[in-house]
């Protein structure tokens, strides 16, 4: 910050020179430089430096912002009428003329000439501010957007963790009945799923090595409760040494979706699923037979594809493309994401 306030002061400085000195340029003026074209040019100069830091350091902020207008207004119209009367009267008194021999008409051109230059400078100044004005509101509406998007990010993974725990609960609940040992067996993988779970929550990326094999495991812990009518193929190519990153939990609820709705007990049922590691970064294709739910049956609202679309929309923006459509008796999802 204050290398910031110093490259601030380095340009105000280096304009202010330029402005001072520009007119003291030869080719640039049509009488000599003496003495007293130095001294009235210097008065001028540090008349539109007062005008102008006046209103940079206090009148803009305490008025215009404020939008006091009438006092901002006020304010700036008797200083620059000040300011090009004094300017008006130097100009005789160095010149050696009394104030009163000088004609009134010509009197009033030259106060309004010292004026214009003065408003010039007004305006320069109201510009200036504004811009920067302008920047800082684009900077803190950038922060806030972007804390805003942190906060719905978290609240979506807050959202994610219990629906994970709720399925696989349910998909426990419904071994029970079947076999009291795969129950036992189930039990022991989800304590296994909720620790890496509890491992990865607050972190936006997480090694992809460690996050296929927590999709593994959970691929085989959804198998235990499946009958001899469904089929499941599961193919996942990640090289072990990979030094990727992907979102944690943001493939899950795909998987999640593919077990709840493209399975039924009483018809050949069948999931692939495919994730493989690419040059650029990560394709999933997961494909499920497709058994359309009663309107009544709730658990096919779908809550897990849509985080799924929000957190690719905020921790993947112009980097993924996913499509999900029915097809030939399968809901098929594809998902490419560049990391």
């Amino acid at each position: 910050m204050s290398h910031k306030r110093s490259m601030i002061v380095i340009l105000h400085f280096l304009i202010w020179l330029l402005v001072i000195l520009f007119p003291l340029i030869p080719p640039l003026h049509h009488r000599a430089i003496d003495r007293e074209f130095v001294i009235l040019h210097s008065i001028n100069a540090s008349m539109m430096l007062v005008c102008f830091y006046s209103n940079y350091l206090l009148f803009i902020d305490k008025f215009l912002f404020e939008k006091k207008f009438t006092k901002f207004i006020s304010i700036n119209i008797l200083m620059i009428l000040a300011f090009a009367l004094t300017n008006h009267i130097c100009v005789g008194l160095i010149a050696g003329k009394e104030h009163g021999n000088i004609p009134f008409g010509l009197n009033l051109v030259m106060i309004l000439r010292n004026s214009l230059s003065l408003l010039l400078t007004l305006g320069i100044c109201i510009g200036a501010k504004m811009s920067i004005k302008w920047l800082e509101t684009e900077k803190e509406r950038e922060r806030i957007e972007k804390l805003k998007a942190e906060c719905e990010l978290q609240n979506l993974k807050n959202q994610m963790n219990p629906h994970f725990l709720i399925n696989t609960l349910n998909n426990i609940y419904a071994l029970v009945g079947i076999s009291q040992e795969k129950a036992q067996d189930a039990i022991q993988q989800l304590s296994k799923l909720l620790r890496y779970v509890l491992r990865v929550d607050g972190h936006n990326l997480v090694p992809l090595v460690q996050e296929t094999d927590f999709l593994k495991s959970y691929i085989e812990l959804m198998k235990l409760r499946q009958g001899n009518n469904v089929t499941i193929e599961q193919n996942i190519e990640i090289n072990d040494r990979t030094d990727k990153m992907i979102a944690p939990l943001i493939h899950i609820s795909l998987i999640e979706n593919a077990f709840k709705h493209g399975i039924n007990s009483g018809e050949k049922s069948k999931i692939v699923i495919n994730i493989r590691e690419t040059d650029e970064g990560i394709s999933t294709l997961i494909k499920n037979t497709y058994f359309p739910k009663d309107k009544t049956d709730k658990s096919g609202s779908g809550i897990g594809l849509q985080q799924v679309e929000k957190r690719l929309k905020l921790q993947y923006p112009s980097k993924y493309d996913y499509e999900h459509k029915i097809e030939n008796g399968y809901y098929i999802v594809k998902l490419d994401i560049k990391v």
